[in-house]
């Protein structure tokens, strides 16, 4: 599948040369500062253990370069108790181990099997070597300093049972009566029936032709059965079905229930949703088709994980959002229905196409978006900066944005709101629904400069009839003539600037402008007037009036 990524780039250089000279400082200023022992794990404990498991962890205890004692504590907390792992071996609480002073700002490494289901935590305290504990940093604690880890779950450890022969039917022979297994279930052999089943943990698929019939697993399904593999799940239900592998139409759902089901097949996977399937949410980790033929895959999220570009196939009805939040070519076949594409990855300059018909689209987050050739769109509601190309015969039948919209390529946009910007130059400018009305600037002559350089620009603080300030919410304005853009105004803070030249005079000929502002999901529409001074082409002319009043600097 085609990588999206054909990538912008912008560049912004600034540069600042400071030089400080600092003389004549007094010895009697120098006032000799203790160092304390800060102490953070390097290698922190996991959220998950099983029982027999070792808990290893690194740490130090930077910035401090001397030697150091370490106490560790293990708290038990549904039993409100804890015990000292790493002390001075006679149990007094407050003592720290002797025996081994390492230097603070070296790894030190520490770890302890452990034999008790339970949740956890883990107190490191450090004190510096030889200062009493009444004399250390954190005056009743008996330390210098502490770290805590995250809580941590051990589980009991358990058994597995592995389904090995192959066309063997396992589990109860009545429906009505479900045959109990404890631990983990794995499936290796090929054409393995496992039905009428209660799973107490999870169960792993890797054989081909694996299929599982009113099976109960409260835990996950992993499943498994190669490149070329089929699975097929009836009346299942789990916790999260986890996809790693299988055949193009391998993964069958039929009448099953999941709170997540994940797909992270490196080669790609298709996912079929048959009746009575409801999964809460679908989780599309690597390269998927997956198919809603009447079961539902609850909202779909097409994730960050991986840097790698990403393609989605949507086959059949789906009954929640597409949420985008990676590079990703998002494909509707023929006849699919998808009630709303969602775009809000945060990574910058993120590039998404869309290839097929789709209801509504929503921006979130900035984005490069293709439309692909014979596509349509119903609606784009832009909530952030689009940069879109329109292919060949694509369409945007209606685009709704609160900022500005650049689109190029050769499809269309028929009907929009707010401001649309085509190609290089060509303005739309918002229609008379959505301007609320116009504002009332105060307006002044300011530079911007860093004390050896300055620019003149002309100040514009927007507020209504009644003094209320109005402070854009988001994007760059543009100056409209009526026929092209002439000069960006950039937001700052509460004002508008727009440059100037050097004499002070508006950089645009003379005429009538417009400046479209955004505020609150509403526009509003400044106009003043400019007579021209100086050289024809030049381009310099000196403020008339805004709004209709006389303007006076």
């Amino acid at each position: 599948m085609q990588s999206l990524k054909q990538k912008f780039s912008f560049g912004f250089v600034a540069l600042f040369t400071t030089i400080i000279l600092l003389g004549n400082a007094s010895a009697d200023a120098v006032v000799k500062k203790v160092v304390l022992p800060k102490i953070q794990f390097t290698t922190a404990p996991t959220t998950e253990y099983t029982v027999g498991d070792r808990i290893k962890f690194n740490i130090n205890a930077l910035p401090y370069g001397g030697r150091v004692e370490y106490r560790v504590v293990l708290w038990e907390d549904a039993k409100k108790s804890y015990r000292d792992l790493w002390d001075a071996g006679n149990g007094h609480p407050t003592r720290y181990y002797t025996n081994w002073h390492p230097y603070g700002n070296e790894t030190f490494t520490l770890g302890w099997p452990i034999f008790e289901p339970g949740d956890y935590r883990i107190t490191v305290y450090v004190k510096r070597l030889g200062v009493p504990n009444n004399q250390a940093g954190l005056k009743g604690m008996n330390c210098d300093n502490y770290v805590e880890s995250v809580a941590f779950k051990v589980k009991p450890k358990t058994s597995t049972l592995s389904l090995d022969k192959e066309g063997t039917t396992y589990g109860s022979k009545d429906v009505a009566s479900l045959e109990n297994f404890k631990g983990e279930v794995s499936i290796t052999a090929n054409n393995v029936t496992f039905s009428n089943a209660n799973i107490d943990g999870n169960i792993t698929i890797t054989g081909d032709e694996a299929s599982l019939n009113n099976v109960i697993v409260n835990g996950n399904i992993i499943v498994n059965p190669g490149t070329e593999g089929i699975t097929n799940l009836e009346n299942v239900s789990a916790k999260e079905i986890k996809v790693l592998s299988g055949s193009y139409e391998s993964i069958h759902l039929k009448g099953v229930k999941a709170d997540t089901l994940t797909t992270d097949s490196v080669d790609g996977v298709k996912v079929i949703a048959e009746v009575g399937t409801q999964i809460g949410q679908t989780i599309i980790n690597t390269d998927a088709d997956i198919e809603a033929a009447g079961g539902s895959f609850g909202e779909v999220q097409v994730s960050n994980k991986n840097d790698d570009d990403k393609y989605l196939g949507l086959i059949g009805n789906f009954d929640k959002s597409v949420i985008v939040k990676s590079f990703a070519t998002i494909y509707a076949e023929e006849g699919a229905v998808v009630p709303k594409v969602e775009i809000s990855a945060d990574e910058e300059e993120t590039e998404v196409a869309l290839s097929g018909k789709f209801n509504e689209v929503l921006v979130k987050k900035d984005v490069y978006l293709t439309i692909a050739p014979d596509s349509t769109v119903a609606k784009l509601l832009a909530e952030a900066s689009a940069v879109i190309y329109l292919d060949e015969n694509s369409a945007i039948d209606k685009l709704d944005s609160s900022v500005i919209v650049y689109t190029f390529g050769e499809g269309k946009v028929i009907d929009y709101t707010g401001v649309v910007i085509e190609g290089t130059s060509d303005i739309k400018v918002p229609t008379a629904e959505t301007v609320l009305g116009t504002i009332d600037p105060k307006a002044e002559l300011g530079y911007i400069g860093d004390g050896t350089y300055e620019a003149p620009v002309l100040n514009m603080k927007f507020q209504k009839e009644d003094g209320t300030p109005l402070t854009a919410t988001s994007g760059d304005l543009y100056v409209y003539d009526g026929v092209d853009t002439i000069k960006m105004a950039y937001p700052g803070g509460d004002a508008y600037t727009i440059l100037v030249n050097e004499d002070g005079t508006l950089a645009l000929a003379g005429g009538s402008y417009e400046l479209y502002f955004p505020c609150n999901d509403k526009w509003y529409v400044l106009k003043f007037t400019t007579t021209q001074i100086g050289q024809k082409g030049e381009l310099s002319s000196e403020l008339i009036s805004i709004n209709g009043k006389t303007y006076e600097n």
